[in-house]
């Protein structure tokens, strides 16, 4: 339990952060148009955390919600690798409040932590959803049933098409980045890795991405070299290495994508990259 103490915003008259925030847009129109007057922000009820930041419960006027956000520390280092975290995060609320799909989680507002030491630090509120696919997969005694397997998996797929649709790459697909409402339905969140891409490949001149963006289990080989160009294919792939742990209900495991061969003309051993059937052979064989 965070010995953080919970505290309650007043947004009543201050509202959601305004556009000229450093984060946000339109979200006082919620306000305007439901009349939420406090939210309830509540770290002695934390749902996730990680390196970066937290997950806890909050209260949008009595509405159970969940609430995102980094930890203080980032927002009082010059680190510029603590500045890119910042970033991604921002870029989150930025992207999640143009997203509207039964397939996504929903966005809920970004507020400013009004406390002193809190350097007004961002809060991302969203709809409550307390169990990741991870979870889910890990509690299974049995193997889930076929209809439950084709549902997970058609709402990620349907989420999928939605972001691909108005230009969005995830970048970070991956079973912890799902969650699952109580009747098996799948949406997808974090949004800190994904990018806006030009609709028109050909016209785009930013189709360089940084080396692995996401989680490395669920990479495609072309992620793994220095200044892959890819596509939405990245997706696509990890979406293959998804239903292959909805099936089997354990979380990938695939071997290094190069093997090491010593040669005598050569001072350092070479790289050779290793077939993506062969790095997931494990992952694969005792159930296909």
């Amino acid at each position: 339990m965070s010995e953080d103490p919970d505290f309650e915003i007043d947004i009543s008259t201050r509202g959601f952060a305004e556009e000229e925030s450093p984060l946000t847009t339109r979200e006082i129109n919620l306000r305007k148009t439901f009349g939420y007057k406090t939210v309830l922000i509540q770290p002695s009820e934390e749902i996730g955390h990680g390196s970066y930041g937290r997950v806890i419960k909050a209260k949008l006027d009595g509405l159970p919600c969940a609430a995102k956000l980094l930890h203080h520390i980032f927002f009082t280092s010059h680190d510029p690798h603590v500045a890119d975290f910042i970033r991604r995060f921002k870029q989150e609320c930025r992207i999640l409040r143009h997203l509207k799909h039964p397939g996504i989680v929903q966005f809920l507002g970004v507020l400013e932590d009004p406390r002193r030491r809190s350097n007004r630090r961002p809060i991302l509120l969203m709809e409550l959803m307390e169990h990741s696919l991870t979870d889910f997969l890990e509690s299974r005694q049995r193997a889930l049933s076929y209809h439950v397997q084709v549902n997970i998996t058609y709402d990620i797929t349907l989420a999928l098409d939605y972001l691909h649709g108005n230009g969005i790459q995830h970048r970070d697909l991956s079973s912890n980045n799902i969650l699952l409402t109580a009747g098996s339905r799948a949406k997808l969140t974090d949004f800190g890795m994904s990018k806006m891409v030009d609709l028109n490949p050909r016209m785009s001149r930013n189709n360089k991405l940084t080396e692995c963006p996401g989680t490395l289990a669920y990479m495609p080989p072309e992620a793994l070299v220095k200044g892959p160009a890819y596509s939405d294919k990245i997706d696509m792939f990890s979406t293959g290495v998804l239903i292959v742990q909805i099936i089997t209900r354990h979380y990938p495991n695939p071997t290094d994508p190069h093997n090491h061969v010593h040669d005598p003309n050569y001072s350092v051993p070479i790289l050779v990259p290793v077939p993506e059937l062969e790095r997931r052979k494990s992952d694969l064989q005792e159930y296909f």
